[in-house]
């Protein structure tokens, strides 16, 4: 497993747009252009994101996992869980997690928050496995420009 170091940037922002989301269209992910990679790589230059809580797990030389959070205030926000079609179900989006709940908790962080689609069936009984509740469903809305 790999913090998200600089040099890494790019293939998080490929593998996770042309791999580990190519199924999931349905639930409104759209795809992405290089203007978009511009936008995101402008939230590590700008300090929007802290690139030590994001990490992503490789087999081989092939990312095929990743998880990525934030803090606000003292609740700890887990923003991304996404694993490769190939590998999923074999256990790496649970470890991740849990490696997220640990390293949240070095950092002093009692409360943690994550989410996902409603649509997202496969995510659901894990993160309730986990000891995650469901607090409640938020409507998405989403505009072209």
């Amino acid at each position: 497993m790999s913090i998200i170091r600089p040099e890494l940037y790019r293939t998080l922002w490929e593998a996770q747009n042309n791999e580990f989301w190519a199924d999931q269209r349905a639930f409104g992910i759209e795809v992405a252009d290089e203007a978009a990679y511009q936008e995101y790589l402008a939230n590590f230059e700008q300090g929007r994101v802290d690139p030590t809580l994001w990490y992503l797990l490789f087999a081989g030389e092939r990312p095929v996992a990743t998880v990525q959070m934030h803090i606000v205030g003292d609740i700890g926000v887990i923003d991304e869980v996404s694993t490769h079609p190939d590998y999923r179900r074999k256990g790496l989006a649970r470890s991740l997690i849990l490696h997220a709940l640990y390293r949240l908790r070095e950092r002093g962080v009692m409360r943690v928050s994550i989410s996902t689609a409603e649509k997202n069936h496969q995510a659901r009984p894990l993160y309730e496995k986990l000891g995650f509740q469901l607090v409640k469903t938020l409507p998405r809305y989403r505009k072209q420009a």
